[in-house]
């Protein structure tokens, strides 16, 4: 399967938000409310990417993946943000690929690029939150060389959600990018 890796424009934002509301309906379905859930729309999500798109803060990226030119997965990612900090400087914000397509190297190949580009801006250690009983993401993750970092309750649709973070050292940056290449 052809796949292409690119930078995100402000025109991907419908796409990126297809791939985002799919990712969360199957991802999440049974950990966060179905009403929760079925409420989210491509609309709200694709304006919700728009800003970030538009301004582009310094170190902050976005890729797509795309396949027969259309949007089947995208990652962003900048420095740390957001409560509590597991103590990297980098931080993948988001990284969904279509549930058809999961299993193909596509998650691979935007987690190994995103790292690069954060790599770049002098990142030399990076987490994710993942949500807990989301096994087959933390397994990803952890296959690719991440590490528990901690645990925390963080805000959810309703009530507070119990996180995971996990983190990647500058050596297990490095394997990732290295996956891309293989």
């Amino acid at each position: 399967m052809t796949v292409t890796l690119r930078d995100a424009t402000i025109e991907d934002a419908p796409g990126i938000a297809a791939v985002h509301v799919e990712g969360w309906q199957t991802t999440y379905r049974g950990l966060l409310p179905d009403s929760y859930l079925d409420s989210l729309t491509v609309p709200a999500r694709a304006e919700f990417w728009t800003r970030p798109l538009t301004t582009r803060p310094t170190g902050w990226h976005m890729l797509v993946a795309e396949k027969d030119d259309a949007i089947v997965g995208f990652a962003c990612g900048s420095a740390e943000w957001g409560e509590p900090r597991p103590g990297c400087d980098g931080h993948v914000n988001a990284i969904y690929v279509l549930s058809e397509l999961r299993g193909r190297g596509i998650g691979t190949q935007l987690l190994a690029a995103l790292f690069r580009k954060l790599a770049e801006d002098g990142r030399s250690s990076i987490s994710l939150w993942v949500l807990e009983g989301n096994a087959a993401s933390e397994a990803f993750y952890k296959a690719r060389g991440a590490e528990e970092l901690m645990r925390a309750e963080k805000p959810g649709p309703e009530k507070p959600v119990p996180e995971i973070a996990l983190g990647w050292s500058k050596p297990a940056i490095e394997r990732v990018i290295a996956m891309r290449a293989a």
